[in-house]
């Protein structure tokens, strides 16, 4: 099994680059993960998620305005045992409902998981654990940084850290980032 990982700082303009998807899918690879897809759901096209012998996973960033922020995108080869069993957004267990659910290329919304009805019990231990509340851990999976995808012998953490870029936002975004790596 290989996957491959790349930080490409927006979809549209690698696949731009490749030509098509499929030629930018096409290495020895059998999942590839992207991160900073920069798009939003309702921007997304049939050419950037679909293509022929692969299953896509996306998520994508709800909360910031824009022409696009974050977001990874998951690539499974279905002629291999790559297809996943389970997605789920997010790390915390709590994403909010309405927002960036993980999608098949069939269509179909994955059901169980990456929504606000886990009943696990993880959201509350890990607000216990960490000592943050639940709109806290919310806040963490509110930039479409995190995919989860379990291939049953293995479970893949699809993740775009948040950075500092700007010495503007440190006041700002360091709360965010610092909570977000605990």
């Amino acid at each position: 099994m290989r996957v491959l990982t790349w930080n490409i700082n927006g979809l549209r303009s690698v696949v731009a680059r490749f030509g098509t998807l499929k030629v930018l899918l096409e290495s020895a690879a059998d999942i590839v993960c992207f991160q900073e897809i920069k798009t939003r759901r309702s921007e997304i096209e049939r050419e950037l998620a679909l293509v022929e012998g692969w299953e896509s996973f996306f998520t994508f960033s709800p909360s910031k305005p824009g022409p696009g922020y974050s977001g990874v995108a998951t690539f499974c080869r279905t002629a291999t045992a790559s297809t996943p069993v389970a997605v789920e957004q997010g790390l915390t267990g709590c994403q909010l409902p309405n927002a960036a659910g993980s999608q098949a290329t069939d269509g179909s919304k994955n059901s169980g998981h990456g929504s606000s009805s886990n009943n696990s019990g993880t959201p509350l231990l890990l607000s216990e654990e960490l000592g943050l509340d639940m709109q806290q851990l919310q806040s963490l999976d509110s930039e479409g940084r995190a995919l989860i995808t379990d291939h049953g012998m293995f479970v893949l953490v699809n993740l775009y850290g948040p950075a500092l870029t700007s010495e503007e936002r440190i006041e700002e975004r360091l709360p965010f980032k610092l909570r977000f790596y605990q």
